[in-house]
């Protein structure tokens, strides 16, 4: 979540060394992720340090809908492409917090109302990974994801991270087009 690359833009990494980024939309690095970079910034930074021959990677991580999710993960992901040649891209949602903790942690007048909602409907309940975020909502989310990674950039290769095999099964049409298994990625 930085753009602190200047110490290693004169090294000798011979090209092995990866530089990844946790990368989020406007409002979820401006106002949800205080004291780093934004996503411009950060993104300005990759580009350095894939000008000087580092890998280039991102994690969209975690996507926490915020109003306008679509929308702003929309443009985060052409602004990606248009900045950077990234080797692949993770991602996840939001996994650890629960209700109390979302309405304790965020301004929910930042937060997708949908989203607001199916957490408070579930309140309590555990899904897969132990949170209380359901399986067809995370489902929903990778879906975009994906449907926009591949429009955007289709020879890209992407990942889910830390999801249950069953999601990966969800998904293993979208990962087969890339040469990817849920046992190989």
């Amino acid at each position: 979540k930085s753009d602190n690359v200047d110490y290693l833009l004169d090294l000798d990494h011979r090209g092995h060394t990866v530089c990844c980024w946790s990368i989020s939309g406007e409002t979820q690095s401006t106002y949800l992720e205080a004291e780093t970079a934004s996503m411009r910034d950060r993104l300005a930074s990759a580009r350095r340090c894939q000008d000087t021959g580092y890998h280039v990677r991102f994690r969209f991580s975690p996507i926490i809908p915020v109003r306008n999710w679509e929308k702003e993960n929309r443009e985060m992901i052409e602004y990606v492409f248009a900045e950077t040649r990234p080797d692949v891209i993770t991602f996840e949602t939001l996994r650890f917090l629960n209700y109390d903790a979302i309405e304790n942690s965020f301004e929910f007048s930042l937060l997708d109302p949908e989203f607001v909602q199916v957490m408070k409907d579930n309140q309590g309940k555990k899904h897969l990974q132990g949170c209380e975020i359901p399986h067809d909502y995370r489902k929903k989310v990778y879906r975009f994801v994906i449907d926009e990674l591949e429009r955007v950039s289709p020879q890209t290769p992407y990942a889910l991270c830390r999801a249950p095999r069953v999601m990966w099964d969800e998904f293993a049409g979208d990962f087969a087009k890339h040469g990817q298994t849920p046992d190989y990625y």
